[in-house]
């Protein structure tokens, strides 16, 4: 035998005390934790289940007991309680969303977040059905085809929302500014939006707007700076309102074409700060010209990583309306294939500049220098949008993508551009790349209305700026 006599009796007793406390003890320990952890989840598991028999077999009206709708439901229903970004995707979304970023869809030309619980207007797209309509950044969608979007994800939304050109689909916009309420039926059109818009200012200021940071938003870029650069431009507009945002590489190809090399651009940083991943700028400066960056509340996203980069290394002067930030987007959603092609799209981490600022806590970026701005002029200037359209009061304004031909001189080709529709004011250089004379303002509306001209404060300020600049650096190289 093990234990013998008075002293086996003793170990018997100590054993087992020992056993106990072992026992007491290894609940706390990381394994047993994580066991305890498992225990916990297949228990709420077996209650879902438990749930979703039930409704199966008891549900009153039968016809509404479909499994796999109440099993999407309620993974949609989860995720949306997480944040407004995180969404699962069935098969046809997940196809819709790998197509967004080419560039080309049948909608109404939005772009969209949601905000409070409702789906929110980031940006009405120039020229199109939306534009064309009069919607404008903060608008609120609160119905679809008079079913309310109150808590509906985006990519329901999106795929209400798109659809065959030609096809109509009715919305009811609430207006937080002055609280109005409105149906709009608007049809569908084919998206294409030309991504970069380029002109010279005064001959020496060149002027950039970037729509979107879609796939070919690096070479667009590149492809502006080289015909600028032929202009013997001495400074730089780089205008980012109404961007939206986009691809995080391409974020990180616009900045690192303003920064010198091995710079941070932005960093991503998981759950709990962990798994950082830094993103830094590489090979030669693309453009070392003075820089100024536009923003306002409607920048977002990619845009946002823009500014607070150039802004985190003093690489540029930031500009927006006073008092506002921008849109306030920070945070990374990684897309995750499921095993029925269908996909979650999750937010697994955030961004962060270059200083260590997060976008989403922060709540956007604040401009250095702010434009006061009043309401009735940010609401005409939205409506308008003026899409890179500046007007006259800046000064001469060139046409540069493409030029005018030879037997056309600039004058005359500016006026018949004028005179045209909205639709064909614009000239085609290659894909994605459209100049516009810039002269006066759209159509806004495009309902036969007259539309004052708008006098832009941020890029009039901007463009005092790049002058002052200027004339700084010719005074110090007369003292050297």
């Amino acid at each position: 035998m093990l234990f013998k006599g008075k002293n086996a009796d003793r170990r018997v007793v100590a054993a087992a005390t020992f056993l106990s406390l072992l026992l007491a003890v290894g609940v706390c320990t990381p394994a047993a934790r994580a066991i305890s952890e498992a225990d916990k989840y297949f228990e709420r598991i077996a209650v879902f289940n438990e749930v979703l028999a039930e409704v199966q077999q008891k549900y009153v009206d039968e016809e509404k007991v479909d499994t796999e709708a109440l099993v999407r439901n309620a993974v949609q229903g989860m995720l949306r309680s997480l944040d407004p970004h995180s969404a699962y995707m069935l098969p046809q979304d997940y196809s819709d969303f790998q197509e967004d970023t080419r560039g080309t869809f049948g909608g109404l030309g939005i772009t969209i977040d949601v905000r409070d619980g409702w789906l929110t207007v980031v940006s009405p797209l120039p020229e199109t059905p939306a534009f064309r309509e009069g919607i404008l950044a903060g608008d609120k969608i609160i119905k679809i085809e008079g079913e309310s979007t109150e808590g509906m994800d985006i990519k329901e939304a999106v795929r209400r929302l798109r659809g065959e050109p030609g096809t109509q689909v009715t919305i009811t916009i609430f207006r937080p500014s002055d609280r109005s309420t409105v149906d709009h039926t608007i049809t569908r059109g084919t998206i294409h939006i030309p991504n970069v818009y380029a002109y010279v200012i005064d001959e020496r200021i060149g002027y950039i707007r970037l729509i979107e940071f879609k796939q070919t938003a690096s070479t667009d870029l590149d492809r502006a700076l080289g015909v600028l650069e032929e202009q013997d431009i001495e400074g730089l507009i780089l205008d980012l309102r109404f961007n939206s945002g986009g691809l995080l590489d391409m974020a990180v190809a616009v900045s690192e074409k303003f920064l010198p090399p091995r710079k941070r651009i932005v960093s991503i940083r998981g759950r709990n700060g962990e798994n950082e991943k830094i993103y830094e700028s590489r090979g030669k400066v693309r453009c070392d010209l003075p820089l100024v960056v536009l923003v306002n509340q409607a920048s977002a996203s990619a845009s946002e990583i823009v500014a607070g980069a150039m802004q985190d290394w003093g690489r540029a002067v930031i500009i927006g309306p006073a008092g506002q930030r921008t849109f306030g987007k920070g945070s990374v959603q990684t897309v995750i294939p499921l095993r029925d092609d269908s996909a979650l799209k999750l937010t697994t981490a955030k961004y962060y500049t270059p200083s260590g600022r997060s976008i989403t806590d922060d709540q956007g970026i604040k401009p250095d220098i702010g434009v006061e701005i009043d309401e009735a002029y940010q609401r005409l200037t939205i409506s308008l949008d003026r899409l890179a359209k500046l007007p006259k009061s800046l000064g001469e304004v060139k046409q540069i993508l493409p030029p005018p031909t030879e037997s056309q001189p600039a004058e005359e080709a500016s006026e018949q551009i004028e005179s045209t529709t909205p639709e064909t004011k614009s000239r085609r250089l290659e894909p994605d790349v459209e100049v516009l004379m810039m002269e006066g303002v759209p159509d806004g509306k495009a309902k036969e209305e007259s539309q004052p001209e708008v006098y832009d404060k941020e890029l009039a300020k901007a463009v005092e700026i790049l002058k002052a600049e200027k004339i700084w650096a010719s005074a110090v190289s007369l003292f050297r």
